[in-house]
Protein backbone atom coordinates (compact mmCIF):
# COMPACT_ATOMS: atom_id res chain seq x y z
CA UNK A 1 0.00 0.00 0.00
CA UNK A 2 1.72 3.57 -1.10
CA UNK A 3 1.25 6.41 1.25
CA UNK A 4 3.18 8.92 -1.09
CA UNK A 5 1.24 12.30 -1.92
CA UNK A 6 1.02 13.72 -5.84
CA UNK A 7 1.58 12.14 -8.69
CA UNK A 8 4.37 9.32 -9.49
CA UNK A 9 7.65 9.30 -7.44
CA UNK A 10 9.16 12.22 -8.18
CA UNK A 11 12.26 14.34 -5.89
CA UNK A 12 9.80 16.82 -5.37
CA UNK A 13 8.34 15.04 -2.73
CA UNK A 14 5.05 14.29 -4.48
CA UNK A 15 4.18 17.99 -6.23
CA UNK A 16 4.27 17.95 -10.04
CA UNK A 17 7.04 20.01 -11.11
CA UNK A 18 4.23 22.08 -13.35
CA UNK A 19 3.16 23.35 -9.66
CA UNK A 20 6.52 24.04 -8.55
CA UNK A 21 7.09 26.49 -11.71
CA UNK A 22 3.84 27.80 -11.61
CA UNK A 23 4.67 28.99 -7.89
CA UNK A 24 7.81 30.20 -8.45
CA UNK A 25 6.24 32.25 -11.72
CA UNK A 26 3.45 33.56 -9.63
CA UNK A 27 5.51 34.30 -6.89
CA UNK A 28 7.70 36.61 -9.70
CA UNK A 29 5.31 37.95 -11.65
CA UNK A 30 5.86 41.37 -13.22
CA UNK A 31 4.91 44.33 -11.05
CA UNK A 32 5.19 47.82 -12.50
CA UNK A 33 6.74 50.93 -10.30
CA UNK A 34 6.31 54.69 -10.89
CA UNK A 35 9.06 56.84 -9.11
CA UNK A 36 9.70 60.55 -9.90
CA UNK A 37 13.82 61.37 -9.93
CA UNK A 38 12.90 63.66 -6.80
CA UNK A 39 11.66 60.31 -4.82
CA UNK A 40 14.87 58.33 -6.27
CA UNK A 41 17.07 61.23 -4.83
CA UNK A 42 15.39 61.18 -1.72
CA UNK A 43 15.92 57.59 -1.02
CA UNK A 44 19.50 57.90 -2.05
CA UNK A 45 19.47 60.53 0.82
CA UNK A 46 18.25 58.44 3.46
CA UNK A 47 20.61 55.59 2.20
CA UNK A 48 23.73 58.10 2.69
CA UNK A 49 22.25 59.19 6.20
CA UNK A 50 22.27 55.18 7.37
CA UNK A 51 25.93 54.56 5.95
CA UNK A 52 26.97 57.84 7.20
CA UNK A 53 25.51 57.04 10.54
CA UNK A 54 26.83 53.55 10.69
CA UNK A 55 30.73 55.15 9.32
CA UNK A 56 30.57 57.34 12.58
CA UNK A 57 29.42 54.46 14.71
CA UNK A 58 32.26 52.17 13.55
CA UNK A 59 34.56 54.60 13.67
CA UNK A 60 33.75 55.88 17.51
CA UNK A 61 34.05 52.04 18.56
CA UNK A 62 36.41 50.10 16.31
CA UNK A 63 39.22 50.30 19.55
CA UNK A 64 36.93 49.50 21.66
CA UNK A 65 36.23 46.10 19.86
CA UNK A 66 39.67 45.16 20.10
CA UNK A 67 40.88 43.07 23.74
CA UNK A 68 43.89 42.69 24.90
CA UNK A 69 44.52 39.35 27.06
CA UNK A 70 42.71 40.31 30.81
CA UNK A 71 45.94 38.12 32.34
CA UNK A 72 49.35 36.97 31.07
CA UNK A 73 48.93 33.42 30.28
CA UNK A 74 48.72 30.99 27.32
CA UNK A 75 44.39 30.46 27.96
CA UNK A 76 44.19 34.56 27.91
CA UNK A 77 46.11 35.45 24.89
CA UNK A 78 44.46 32.43 23.13
CA UNK A 79 41.29 33.69 24.19
CA UNK A 80 42.00 37.65 22.59
CA UNK A 81 43.53 36.57 19.61
CA UNK A 82 40.58 34.15 19.20
CA UNK A 83 38.00 36.95 19.91
CA UNK A 84 40.38 40.12 17.56
CA UNK A 85 40.30 37.64 14.57
CA UNK A 86 36.44 37.00 14.91
CA UNK A 87 35.43 40.74 15.71
CA UNK A 88 37.81 42.92 14.55
CA UNK A 89 40.50 41.37 12.16
CA UNK A 90 40.39 40.82 8.46
CA UNK A 91 37.64 41.24 5.98
CA UNK A 92 36.10 37.96 7.52
CA UNK A 93 35.58 39.38 10.94
CA UNK A 94 32.35 40.98 12.38
CA UNK A 95 33.96 44.48 12.05
CA UNK A 96 35.22 43.44 8.24
CA UNK A 97 31.59 42.67 7.62
CA UNK A 98 29.99 45.91 8.60
CA UNK A 99 32.74 47.40 6.73
CA UNK A 100 31.56 45.75 3.55
CA UNK A 101 28.19 46.36 4.09
CA UNK A 102 29.05 49.97 4.39
CA UNK A 103 30.30 49.97 1.15
CA UNK A 104 27.36 48.80 0.14
CA UNK A 105 25.50 51.48 0.98
CA UNK A 106 27.60 54.13 -0.32
CA UNK A 107 27.42 52.12 -3.44
CA UNK A 108 23.68 52.03 -3.66
CA UNK A 109 23.19 55.58 -2.84
CA UNK A 110 25.54 56.91 -5.47
CA UNK A 111 23.57 54.16 -7.97
CA UNK A 112 20.49 55.73 -6.98
CA UNK A 113 21.83 59.34 -7.19
CA UNK A 114 23.09 58.53 -10.72
CA UNK A 115 20.14 56.78 -12.01
CA UNK A 116 18.10 59.78 -10.82
CA UNK A 117 20.19 62.09 -12.92
CA UNK A 118 19.66 59.94 -15.45
CA UNK A 119 16.08 59.28 -15.71
CA UNK A 120 15.22 63.27 -15.19
CA UNK A 121 17.70 64.01 -18.30
CA UNK A 122 15.72 61.45 -20.00
CA UNK A 123 12.39 63.04 -19.21
CA UNK A 124 14.27 66.66 -19.88
CA UNK A 125 15.13 64.70 -23.33
CA UNK A 126 11.28 63.21 -23.95
CA UNK A 127 10.21 66.49 -22.93
CA UNK A 128 12.29 68.68 -25.23
CA UNK A 129 11.66 66.35 -28.31
CA UNK A 130 8.18 66.64 -27.71
CA UNK A 131 7.97 70.31 -27.43
CA UNK A 132 10.27 70.69 -30.61
CA UNK A 133 7.62 68.45 -32.57
CA UNK A 134 4.67 70.81 -31.56
CA UNK A 135 6.51 73.70 -32.55
CA UNK A 136 6.83 72.15 -35.89
CA UNK A 137 3.39 71.37 -36.46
Amino acid sequence: MSTSRGHGNDSTGGIPAEGIAGDVLGATGTTSLSLEPEEVLAAASIVSDRAEALSAALMAHETAMRIDPPAENEVSANVATAWNAAVVDGDDSQLGKAKAYLRTLQQLALQLREAAQRYQLNEDCSADAFEDRGAAW
